[in-house]
């Protein structure tokens, strides 16, 4: 006759193996019928990489459409032109590639509108098309297409126009810091200053940030240590010392709140720990304000954020958790 303690015991292991699994009936080849065990635990999770990238263009739209109204159709074409190119040139890379089957994430879509967003409103119509093609066609599918890329399109395709065809972007440091310094701090924040068309309101970038963080698509490690570690280096290589207006004109201009919530937060190419995302923005945001001190360019987040992809696999070695036993000589 069982115990009242073996009874207990028992009935706790049969809740226990409930939790666990669960049993489900499957019929062999042979017609028989066979009990398979499904093992706990159960994860599902609603989000998926179209939900994801659908949030972040969701996140986009204000600033972009801001951009719109402040500098004109041109903005839109830009715009437009820059996201028809990326997600044109994917749909051919894929063609070639023979990839189907696969759902369509809307990845190329995100890249288009940072893209056009980062650029002037006064390039020529190609810029866009050309950007789109190196962006997802060189930077995203010549490397296995999403998720295997090293470097953020976006701000590769940015990098490419600033080194090669730099002058006919209308970017000075003399003329845009001139005009800048001459704003409000209130005009630079809600964007009714020179500048990018999708850069220039500082207040639309930090909601749609906002957005990003308040249903968990992306965390504030990055953004956070990007912002600080970039007013910390202008503050005190960059001679703003305790000057609260000077750095809060450098935080609103050249499209630091864009980097520091959209570029480098993107999943590819950054890292995977929370202490790896804290390092990757120290590194981004301090680049950013080295870059703009010496660099004599105000658009320095592209190259900081394309610096700091290729440290990302250092990071990620260095952070992620060692495994139980790995790396210690076994007992004797």
């Amino acid at each position: 006759m069982e115990t009242e303690e073996k009874k207990s015991y028992t009935e706790s292991m049969s809740e226990t193996e409930e939790k666990k699994g669960h049993t489900e009936e499957t019929v062999a080849e042979n017609g028989e019928k066979r009990t398979d065990i499904v093992c706990a635990p159960f994860l599902k999770n609603k989000d998926t990489t179209a939900t994801i990238m659908r949030d972040v263009v969701i996140a986009l739209v204000p600033a972009a459409l801001f951009g719109i109204y402040r500098f004109g159709f041109r903005a839109f074409l830009i715009m437009l032109l820059s996201v028809t190119s990326c997600v044109l040139t994917e749909h051919v890379c894929k063609r070639i590639r023979k990839v189907q089957g696969q759902a369509y994430e809307c990845s190329a879509v995100v890249t288009g509108l940072l893209m056009g967003m980062m650029l002037p409103v006064n390039v020529p119509y190609w810029f866009p098309v050309a950007g789109g093609v190196f962006a997802i066609g060189i930077i995203k599918q010549l490397f296995g297409g999403l998720g295997r890329n090293r470097l953020n399109p976006a701000a590769a395709a940015k990098c490419l126009f600033l080194v090669l065809v730099g002058p006919l972007m209308g970017i000075s440091v003399e003329g845009y810091l001139v005009t800048w310094s001459e704003s409000s701090i209130s005009n630079l924040f809600f964007g009714f200053s020179v500048g990018m068309a999708g850069e220039v309101s500082v207040f639309l970038l930090l909601l749609g940030g906002l957005y990003l963080v308040s249903g968990k698509v992306i965390s504030l490690h990055t953004p956070v240590a990007y912002l600080v570690s970039f007013a910390l280096v202008m503050a005190v290589f960059g001679g703003y010392g305790t000057d609260l207006n000077g750095l809060a004109m450098q935080l609103c201009i050249g499209g630091v709140v864009l980097g520091a919530f959209f570029l480098t937060t993107d999943y590819t190419t950054s890292p995977l720990t929370a202490w790896g995302k804290v390092i990757y923005g120290v590194i981004v945001g301090g680049l950013t304000g080295a870059l703009r001190i010496w660099g004599f360019t105000v658009e320095s987040v592209a190259y900081a954020v394309v610096l700091g992809n290729l440290l990302v696999p250092v990071i990620d070695i260095i952070t992620l958790p060692r495994a139980l036993g790995k790396g210690r000589k076994a007992m004797k």
